[in-house]
């Protein structure tokens, strides 16, 4: 629902509408807050209610304080922004950029046309396989879920090239995210910070 704004003496005022705030006062007289969606405009307008007309901050900026003014007819919210250190703007990308890293990480590599979990667990799962194939040499095959209820058979060769596949994928990762860190720490402003796009460039899952 659009904000909305009661108009007094003093002004436009914002109009609580998250709990325990259940009415509103308008010209002394109690309304439900379900009116702020059940009445038109015009209906609204007539006790001094008007929608709120936002504004926006840059993404390089933060809000620091609101106010609202009456102009032509309309409720308008004026913002009052002060710059974001770059340091703090760099902080919270190189904080968006692991999460992108993990997420790229665990999308799972197509390994010989099946698709095998490369997260953490997967990880050690193949690992695990794979020095069980090297400490019993007898050992001819395994059955391995590859993916949550998808289950096949492999031996020690397929489990070294899975877990090939997916140290590979890993290490792409990570070589991705460490020239994205680089671009990050080298940037001089928040246009620059702002340009460098940390969601392309990511391997793919095939192998």
């Amino acid at each position: 629902m659009t904000r909305k704004a009661l108009l007094t003496e003093l002004g436009p005022v914002e109009i609580e509408t998250a709990e325990p705030h259940t009415t509103f006062i308008a010209n002394g007289i109690r309304h439900p807050l379900s009116v702020l969606q059940r009445w038109t405009a015009a209906e609204l307008a007539e006790i001094g209610v008007f929608d709120i007309h936002e504004q926006s901050a840059p993404t390089d900026h933060r809000v620091v304080g609101r106010s609202l003014e009456m102009v032509e007819n309309l409720v308008v919210e004026t913002l009052e922004l002060e710059p974001i250190p770059l340091a703090e703007l760099k902080a919270e990308k190189l904080a968006a950029l692991r999460n992108r890293r993990w997420v790229a990480e665990a999308g799972g590599v197509t390994v010989g046309g099946v698709t095998v979990a490369s997260d953490e667990k997967g990880q050690g799962k193949i690992a695990g396989a794979i020095q069980l194939f090297e400490k019993d040499p007898t050992l001819e095959a395994i059955d391995w879920e590859a993916q949550p209820g998808a289950w096949i058979t492999i031996n020690a060769a397929t489990a070294i090239a899975t877990g090939i596949a997916v140290g590979r994928h890993v290490q792409a990762c990570f070589t991705q995210a460490r020239a994205l860190n680089a671009e990050i720490d080298a940037a001089e402003n928040a246009e620059q910070l702002a340009s460098i796009n940390i969601e392309e460039g990511w391997p793919t899952t095939a192998a």
